[in-house]
């Protein structure tokens, strides 16, 4: 039986020595709380998925704007996940916010994205965010 909000223990990695290090290194230097930086990715994303929506922006603009949301998400998602592993602050918590901070912006880039991409992949997709965020909520 798991017990809520109890640390999990971390994963073996079977990453490369390099990227190890690498991860040692920025577990070590990122002082903020992972939970923390599943806000900071939250607070990010909402506005920035608004103003996409809502604004008029066309041409070659969009697209860059998409990406770097995109980008900058995912940097914010690898650094917290990092930090929650190396420092071995994983959490029940910690994982179903994570989960819940990645909804909006998942749902965002559907929308931004649909014209482009069809939503068979989509769908798909955001149900099964959706699975797992029911999953890491029962434990």
């Amino acid at each position: 039986m798991t017990v809520p909000n109890a640390p999990t223990q971390a994963s073996s990695s079977v990453r490369p020595g390099p990227v190890r290090r690498f991860e040692r290194a920025l577990g070590a230097r990122v002082t903020l709380h992972p939970n923390r930086l599943s806000a900071l990715k939250l607070l990010f994303a909402l506005p920035l998925s608004f103003v996409l929506l809502r604004a008029d922006v066309g041409g070659t603009a969009r697209p860059l704007l998409i990406a770097l949301l995109f980008g900058a998400y995912a940097t914010l998602d690898y650094i917290d996940g990092v930090v929650a592993r190396e420092r071995k602050l994983d959490t029940v918590f910690g994982r179903v916010f994570d989960r819940v901070a990645e909804i909006p912006l998942l749902f965002a880039l559907g929308w931004l994205t649909i014209d482009r991409i069809s939503a068979v992949p989509l769908l798909p997709k955001l149900g099964l965010d959706v699975l797992l965020l029911l999953l890491h909520a029962r434990g």
